[in-house]
This record gives C-alpha cells, sequence and structure tokens, in this order.
C-alpha cells in the first residue's frame, strides 16, 4: 500500500497555508484511521493558532483600558488579566524600565498560559515601551489613546507611542469601542 500526496492551498489571515490531502491508494483500514487522525490533529492546530489571542489593551494611566477591558472580555468570553492585579499579588510596585519588563513578563507569561488553554485572553496595562509590548508579544493590540498626559510624570516620559496596532481608540466609550473591537477580531 501506499500514499499519494496532493497539495491543497487555502488562505488564512492573508498569509498562504500549504495543507497536503492525502489520497489512498491500496491503504489499510488502520492506516487510513491513523492518517484521518493526523489530519484532524493537524487542522486542530490550524484553527486554534487562528482562535486564540492575546490581546493587548495598552495606553497611558487613566485612558479608560481597564473599563474597556471589562466590556470586551465578556463579548469574546475570555480571560481578563489586569496589570493593578497581577502587581498587587506579586507584590511589585517598582515602575522603572526593570520593573515595567519584569512587569509585562509576568503580564505575557499568565496570558501565554490562558491561550494554550484554549482561551482568547485580554490584558490592560501601561505597556509604555516598545521593550515591553515585544516581550508581550500580543497577536491584537488595542491603543487607548484618549489622554494626552497621564497622571504620573515618570510614566509619562517613558511611554512611546506604538507604531504598530490593530486598533485606536479615540474616546472614552468603552460599550461602543468593546462591540467594534470584538466584531473586528471575530
Amino acid at each position: 500500500s501506499y500514499l499519494c500526496m496532493d497539495e491543497l492551498y487555502t488562505f488564512i489571515d492573508k498569509k498562504e497555508v500549504r495543507a497536503y490531502v492525502w489520497t489512498a491508494v491500496g491503504v489499510t483500514k488502520r492506516e487510513r484511521k491513523f492518517y484521518f487522525l493526523l489530519f484532524i490533529f493537524f487542522l486542530t492546530g490550524l484553527f486554534m493558532k487562528k482562535l486564540n489571542k492575546k490581546i493587548l489593551i495598552m495606553g497611558l494611566p487613566d485612558s479608560g483600558k481597564t473599563t474597556l477591558a471589562s466590556k470586551l472580555a465578556p463579548l469574546l468570553n475570555a480571560k481578563w488579566i489586569n496589570n493593578d492585579k497581577v502587581r498587587k499579588a506579586a507584590d511589585d510596585w517598582d515602575f522603572s524600565e526593570e520593573g515595567r519588563t519584569r512587569q509585562a513578563k509576568r503580564m505575557a507569561d499568565l496570558a501565554e498560559k490562558h491561550k494554550q488553554e484554549g482561551n482568547y485572553v485580554v490584558c490592560d496595562f501601561i505597556c509604555p515601551t516598545p521593550k515591553t509590548r515585544e516581550l508581550f508579544n500580543a497577536d491584537f493590540i488595542v491603543w487607548v489613546d484618549t489622554v494626552k498626559k497621564g497622571k504620573y510624570d515618570d510614566t509619562n516620559a517613558m511611554f512611546v507611542k506604538p507604531e504598530k496596532f490593530d486598533f485606536h481608540v479615540t474616546s472614552q466609550d468603552a460599550k461602543v469601542w468593546a462591540t467594534q473591537i470584538a466584531e473586528k477580531i471575530k
């Protein structure tokens, strides 16, 4: 018995994905079952990568990140990770660049754990520098750009406007924005 392989092309997120369809020729029932299960495993992996996302809601203090996250998480049936709660649990109130990098790593690790369990994950935190954003490695970035200056001078000095984001929030109307963001993500 042997297998013939035909290529099947499909497009996911505007990227070409090459999938292979195995045509059974003289294959035993046991071998067909094995290849079928392997194919299902492959498809499941593709869909899980497409469905599960780490969503970063970032911006200056008092811009409305937490309010937006509280409205968005239920719309996506997502796990919600709030920066202030994570800092409190870690008892880490260091707001230096090193402390913020540590916090981004903590947030990324928690979010990745929930994502690997098959969940959308919504995280709200300032994420002030390109380094912290890169470390977090979001699948979808929401920039909440509703205040030009936050209440903390050190955060204002450190904050770098993002060059790359998927959604730009420009006013504090969390319910409306959450609905639009959820539609774009789904």
